[in-house]
């Protein structure tokens, strides 16, 4: 096992516009963006470390949840007008298990309502292992926040020092065993596995384990899924920033169907690996989204190339779905700002009917604040291309405000046009905001 985790800038855990290209009004945004934050800030809580969207008390609007360091979760319900401060706040008894580390939104019981899942990575599950891991979900419903399901880690801690595997650093959705239920994708990459929890009325009573090829190639650091060769099955990709065959990552692909394999149906190897193996960061950040319009998913892999020891362009990678992959990307993004590709959001900006894709340079320098940080659009359809539409500079750039750690794409205002959130949990000494940028 590696002796320290990928590195990352964040430690736990309209001023800014250019224009690259003649949009039309439907690809654009009011300004100035609302600003979103805690009712009372708190400097060094990093309001905005996650994101997630759903309509979560069913109301038939969409809602966001922001996530902060000091283990708060925050709901700002969707409405005509959006608040700027949250509705609701979801905490755990008990502290220091990095409750909120990690969001994802989907209806997991089959209720027909969207639930919350919350990472809480370093919980521990006895007094004789630590950061076992564990998911908390909040079940859709018109009072939203009230009974909770916990779900322990499954994994076996290790035995030689007593180490669970963070399970639910990250977390995915989809419908893997094609029964109508979505399924929760939860990662436990500190011990190299990930775990599919079976939807239904007793969320998680069937399960699968996947475990890496390799000890320490954090198998599980990023998770996704979509049904990438549509046959009805979600399918699950993994990423690993150690793995593959050179050891400078890969994203390991698992078809789903009835029943799941253990081994990868395909891999996909870093098509750029480092000089030092150490510096690896493909696989980091994952999505799919079809973003071709082909009807087909597409994996979209993040390779921010964010240690300090190795200064080379941060990439997108962009792997075209169909009834057959290839193992080399059809697109590669790349831009010279640090850490582009460090996280990544998809969703219909424009209306068009085709998903778009928004990639984050959290180190971007803006007006000499370095690290103040920069999210890239580019749109989807037949002409995608490695050029991006839009690019968003942070409303009022700070140094260190790492705009774009968190992205999420959702109408939270219910005018049929999609809504940007983009957290940048580094300004205001470090209090965090998120910056919500209405579609028009």
């Amino acid at each position: 096992m590696r002796d320290r985790p990928l590195p990352r800038y964040l430690s736990h855990i309209m001023t800014g516009l250019l224009l690259t290209a003649n949009l039309t009004p439907a690809q654009s945004f009011q300004q100035p963006p609302l600003t979103l934050a805690e009712s009372r800030p708190t400097a060094d809580a990093a309001f905005g470390i996650a994101l997630a969207i759903g309509d979560f008390n069913n109301d038939k609007i969409a809602d966001l949840a922001v996530s902060n360091s000091a283990e708060r979760v925050f709901i700002f319900y969707g409405r005509t007008t959006p608040r700027t401060t949250p509705d609701r706040t979801l905490s755990s008894r008990e502290t220091g298990i990095a409750f909120g580390m990690a969001l994802a939104a989907g209806d997991w019981n089959g209720d027909g309502r969207t639930d919350l899942a919350i990472g809480a990575p370093e919980a521990s599950n006895s007094e004789d292992s630590f950061f076992d891991g564990r998911v908390i979900i909040y079940p859709g419903s018109s009072n939203f926040g009230t009974s909770p399901v916990t779900l322990r880690s499954p994994i076996p801690p290790d035995p030689d020092f007593s180490t669970g595997g963070l399970f639910g650093y990250a977390l995915a959705s989809g419908d893997v065993d094609g029964d109508k239920v979505s399924d929760v994708i939860v990662s436990a990459w500190y011990l190299d596995a990930t775990v599919i929890l079976y939807g239904g009325r007793t969320i998680g009573s069937r399960r699968t384990i996947l475990k890496g090829n390799t000890i320490g190639e954090q198998f599980g650091f990023a998770v996704a899924a979509g049904d990438v060769n549509k046959d009805g099955f979600a399918d699950v990709a993994i990423g690993a920033p150690f793995g593959g065959p050179t050891g400078t990552g890969a994203v390991y692909l698992f078809f789903g169907g009835k029943t799941l394999s253990g081994r990868p149906d395909l891999i996909l190897p870093n098509p750029h690996p480092p000089s030092d193996p150490e510096d690896s960061t493909f696989a980091s950040a994952l999505a799919i989204a079809d973003l071709n319009g082909d009807g087909y998913a597409d994996i979209i892999v993040g390779a921010p190339n964010t240690s300090p020891k190795e200064l080379a362009p941060g990439r997108v990678y962009i792997f075209f779905g169909g009834t057959t992959l290839r193992n080399t990307p059809d697109l590669v993004l790349e831009d010279s700002t640090p850490a582009f590709g460090y996280s990544l959001a998809t969703g219909d900006l424009n209306g068009d009917g085709t998903s778009d894709l928004v990639v984050s340079a959290i180190g971007a320098t803006v007006n000499t604040r370095p690290r103040a940080g920069q999210v890239h659009i580019f749109l989807g359809g037949s002409a995608i291309g490695p050029t991006a539409h839009m690019i968003l500079d942070p409303p009022s750039p700070e140094a260190e405000g790492e705009f774009g750690s968190a992205m999420a794409i959702g109408d939270l205002n219910r005018d049929g046009k999609a809504d940007l959130a983009i957290s940048a949990p580094g300004v205001a000494r470090r209090a965090g905001r998120v910056f919500l940028y209405l579609g028009r």
